[in-house]
């Protein structure tokens, strides 16, 4: 499982490293927007990529377009994860059938076959290219498939969530306040 983590993370790295020294791709904009939004000087309503990628330009340091590889990486490894827990809860127990196909999920997911480079397309539904999309892609993987959870459960039901019973009433909850 870590192997397959780990090659995801490089390659999902590899992608969007190359993404910033591209002028017209959204990742270079969005990390000098990182860059003042961390130091105060800008404002957004979904900050999570822009204060991580921040965190690790000045904090711990890195440069500007590491940063942003890495917290685009960071982020789609988080949506590997909760793709690989969906379907070992829907598949059963982990074999290498399920790495395998979320390795092709994360792949096959941003191609377009009308672009030259279907890894930086920035005009169409390719999520490669934008950073605060990914940010939020695991979290709306685990809304969706809760809500589909919830509606199959029966009013009292419970369903373990990473080691926590959670009851129908409280997933319903938490859905709704959104």
């Amino acid at each position: 499982g870590f192997v397959i983590l780990f090659a995801i993370g490089i390659a999902s790295f590899a992608v969007a490293y190359r993404q910033t020294g591209l002028a017209i791709t959204d990742i270079s904009i969005h990390m000098m927007s990182a860059d003042a939004i961390f130091r105060g000087n800008e404002t957004t309503s979904y900050p999570g990529w822009f204060y991580v990628c921040g965190f690790l330009a000045h904090v711990l340091r890195l440069p500007l377009g590491v940063s942003a590889a890495l917290a685009s990486s960071i982020y789609n490894v988080l949506c590997f994860v909760v793709m690989y827990y969906i379907l070992r809860q829907e598949l059963g127990d982990a074999n290498l059938t399920n790495h395998v196909i979320v390795f092709i999920m994360a792949f096959l997911g941003p191609i377009h076959f009308n672009t030259r480079d279907i890894y930086n397309n920035t005009a169409l539904f390719n999520t490669w290219h934008n950073p605060t999309n990914t940010s939020v892609k695991f979290l709306a993987l685990m809304c969706f498939f809760l809500m589909v959870y919830s509606i199959d459960l029966q009013k009292n039901a419970t369903i373990d969530i990473l080691g926590r019973p959670f009851t129908k009433r409280k997933i319903d909850i938490a859905l709704s306040a959104g």
